[in-house]
Formats: structure tokens, C-alpha cells, sequence
């Protein structure tokens, strides 16, 4: 089998496994049959999560779960198998703090702009806070080329300096709470304009944006 025991497909995804057979010294077998089965089965209380093409080891993830498969090649079938997860995946996403920060005039960073997001389909009415997930924090105004936007750049951290490429995009991934986050800092001396709009997006792995993105900011500079 190619790749790690463990596989995570987020849900509406699907995933592509691959294994071939080698004989005794190790060499690839051309011209056999290699077809896959899935080993659980797909209850309420246990749900698998997809299902699996067992010509081509092709799995469609439907909703969150967990199952177990393995390739079969004619009378021999391997030991080892392949644990496949299905998360869930994101429909909403929420300012989880203020959306209006205020950058003191004495301070160098910000406060954390700040989302949550969420799953609210798996369990019908009940947000699901989501780990894993990628948001995208962005500067649109000022235009992150032009000038103005020269004397302050985004980061992750408080402590993180100047990035060398995108100083105005960071991409963070929320936590076991589901929260993302990132910090607006200045640059020492550089001029700041009055304020900055900062969006962050969320969208599917299949490229749908979630419910409630972008999330915006407006972050106002205090200068001296």
C-alpha cells in the first residue's frame, strides 16, 4: 500500500487509494487484480463516513466517521490496514471577538482578530466547533500594494516579525475550540493610515466558501 495507515478526507471529498503487489524478491507484479474491502460496517452508532469503490480504491466521503479498509489481491489480502476519517466539513464561520480593534498608539500589535468555525449539519442545531481548518486573513483596504499599507503586516503570533513574502496574508488553523486567529502589527516610525479592513475567509476543500465568510475587521490606528 502507498502512503500512511492513517487517512483524513474531509467531508464531500474523496480520497484515492493505491497499492500494488510485489512478489518474494520484492519486485512489482504487473497484470493482477487488486480490488479493496471495506472492513466495518456503517451503523448509526459507529458511521463510516463514505463509501468505497473496490475497483479503484476510490473513497467518497459522505459524512463524518471512520472506517477501515485494505486491498485483496486474488487469495492474498495483507495483514495491515488503512483507517480512513472523514471529518466534517465547515458551513459557518463567526467573528468570535470584536470586530472593531483599536491599535493604541503606544502598542506595536494588536488584539487577535478573532473566528470560530463550525459545523451545523452533522448534528442538526448544534454547532460543532471544527479543528483543522484553514482560514485566510487578509488585507483589502488598503490596497496591500500601495503605500499606505507599507506600516503594518499580519501575523499569527504577537512576537512574529515581518514576514519576507505576503506580509498582508496569513493563513492560520483554528483549534480544538475551532478558533482561528491572527494580529495586526505596526512597524516602528513606518506612516499608518487611519484604518484597515482585514477579511478572513473560510471555504470547503472543494472550494466552496462557508456561511458567514469573509468575516471583516476594520482596524483603527491611533497615531501620535
Amino acid at each position: 500500500m502507498e502512503g500512511p495507515l492513517q487517512r483524513t478526507v474531509e467531508e464531500n471529498d474523496s480520497l484515492l487509494l493505491v497499492a500494488w503487489a510485489i512478489d518474494a524478491k520484492g519486485d512489482t507484479v504487473p497484470d493482477v487484480t487488486i480490488t479493496w474491502e471495506l472492513l466495518d460496517a456503517d451503523t448509526d452508532s459507529t458511521p463510516v463516513g463514505f463509501s468505497l469503490d473496490a475497483q479503484r480504491g476510490l473513497i467518497s466521503a459522505t459524512s463524518p466517521g471512520q472506517g477501515r479498509v485494505r486491498p485483496t489481491v486474488e487469495s492474498f489480502t495483507p495483514a495491515e490496514y488503512i483507517t480512513v476519517t472523514v471529518t466534517g466539513a465547515p458551513d459557518s464561520v463567526i467573528a468570535a471577538g470584536d470586530l472593531t480593534i483599536v491599535l493604541a498608539s503606544g502598542e506595536v500589535t494588536s488584539s487577535k482578530l478573532e473566528v470560530l468555525v463550525y459545523d451545523l449539519t452533522t448534528i442538526p442545531a448544534t454547532a460543532v466547533p471544527l479543528s483543522g481548518k484553514s482560514v485566510q486573513f487578509a488585507v483589502v483596504v488598503p490596497d496591500p500594494d500601495a503605500a499606505e499599507a507599507a506600516g503594518f503586516f499580519l501575523v499569527l503570533s504577537p512576537q512574529d516579525s515581518v514576514p519576507e513574502e505576503a506580509p498582508h496574508t496569513v493563513v492560520a488553523t483554528t483549534d480544538d475550540m475551532g478558533l482561528a486567529r491572527a494580529f495586526v502589527r505596526r512597524i516602528a516610525g513606518a506612516a499608518l493610515p487611519d484604518s484597515a479592513v482585514v477579511q478572513a475567509n473560510v471555504s470547503t476543500v472543494i472550494g466552496e466558501a462557508v456561511r458567514g465568510s469573509p468575516v471583516r475587521f476594520v482596524v483603527i490606528f491611533e497615531n501620535d
